[in-house]
């Protein structure tokens, strides 16, 4: 054993070496596992013994733009969406479930474009999802703002709250890789990548039924890089409309579109000229803009606002609504956030009136 470590130390460890420990060491042991059964554990327990083959195997992976057949296969399991009908199929979520070896490929990967693609050509500034610095109440803080901004001058704004069904399911391949091409990432990556979301062979089982089918697009939800190539594909967007002067937020596949202005005529306009340029780019990159789901909300201190119209999206008309929830946060039309903090304190008295069953005077934990 001593023989083979150092044979090992003095050919591997270096940099190479100290990236792929990095990478295998990431994962948290126990994680589900795809259909070959390898568990991280596995081989963090064995990565001295396999880290010269293990290297070699994934070298040759990036440079051939080959994935291995073993790797193809991907278990897809389930999980409900919280709140949603199970009856309906979209109130669940598809998590892939892949090979360790594979994901670990796409660590090393995804840390390559964050060291160096990602410092050239950074994504948008009003980016916040799968950033280091950035979260939720950043993406929060800004739209939240920007309304506070706009009312302080008492102007109207509406506030576009669009909802992307199946970004990471549905989006063209080719509209991925040409964005990766776009952020200045390396052909041979590329090639990789495009190998890698083509040739997925998915399969499910339920109730002693199963299915196996090739994918036709989009990312594998649960992969290592389908955050970050969805936020190469949203960023076009977002550099699209905020260049013409719309302000544009966007978290993972929650966009929010603020418009404001005095006059409520010529705020519906720019409006709905931004939902359109929305839909081009949705068509194109093989996504869909629900108009049911998609909230439009008017923010104001105004008792009355007179020549507010429809606004239209896929030829059908949009309503306006008094609130709406954004990132688990409800904003209300006056943004005194009466009706969050109502939900807050229903919430804590629950969990408390829960709490108080747990003991007695007499009996207890």
């Amino acid at each position: 054993m001593e023989r083979i470590q150092g044979r090992l130390g003095g050919v591997q460890k270096g940099h190479n070496f100290d990236k792929l420990k990095w990478a295998v060491f990431s994962f948290q042991p126990y994680k589900s596992p795809g259909i070959d059964g390898i568990m991280p554990i596995m081989l963090q327990q064995v990565f001295e013994l396999l880290v010269g083959k293990l290297l070699m195997l994934l070298r040759a992976s990036l440079a051939l733009g080959y994935i291995p057949m073993r790797w193809r296969h991907i278990r897809v399991i389930f999980i409900p969406k919280p709140g949603k009908p199970l009856s309906q199929a979209k109130s669940l979520r598809p998590i892939s479930l892949m090979s360790f070896k594979l994901k670990t490929l796409e660590k090393l990967l995804d840390r390559h474009i964050r060291d160096g693609v990602l410092v050239d050509k950074p994504l948008h500034q009003n980016q916040f999802a799968h950033r280091a610095g950035m979260s939720t109440e950043t993406a929060l803080f800004q739209v939240v703002h920007r309304l506070e901004n706009s009312l302080n001058h008492r102007e109207i704004v509406l506030g576009a709250f669009l909802d992307i069904e199946g970004a990471f399911d549905n989006t063209f391949f080719n509209a991925i890789i040409t964005a990766t091409r776009e952020c200045g990432l390396e052909e041979t990556c590329c090639r990789w990548v495009r190998s890698m979301l083509e040739s997925r062979l998915v399969h499910t089982s339920l109730m002693g039924s199963s299915l196996t089918a090739k994918v036709v697009g989009g990312c594998p939800q649960g992969g290592v890089l389908s955050p970050f190539l969805w936020n190469l594909v949203v960023k076009r967007l977002l550099a699209v409309t905020n260049d013409l002067g719309f302000s544009t937020f966007g978290y993972a596949d929650d966009i929010v579109i603020i418009v404001q202005g005095k006059f409520a005529l010529t705020v519906r306009e720019i409006m709905q000229e931004a939902l359109n340029i929305v839909v081009k780019w949705a068509v194109k990159e093989g996504l869909n803009i629900s108009p049911q789901k998609t909230a439009i909300v008017p923010f104001t201190n105004r008792r009355r606002i007179e020549g507010l119209g429809p606004l239209i999206l896929h030829g059908k008309e949009l309503k306006m609504l008094d609130e709406v929830k954004d990132l688990g946060v409800i904003l209300d039309s006056k943004l005194n956030w009466k009706q969050y903090l109502q939900k807050i304190i229903r919430k804590a008295q629950t969990t408390f009136a829960v709490v108080r069953c747990i003991c007695g005077k007499k009996w207890g934990l």
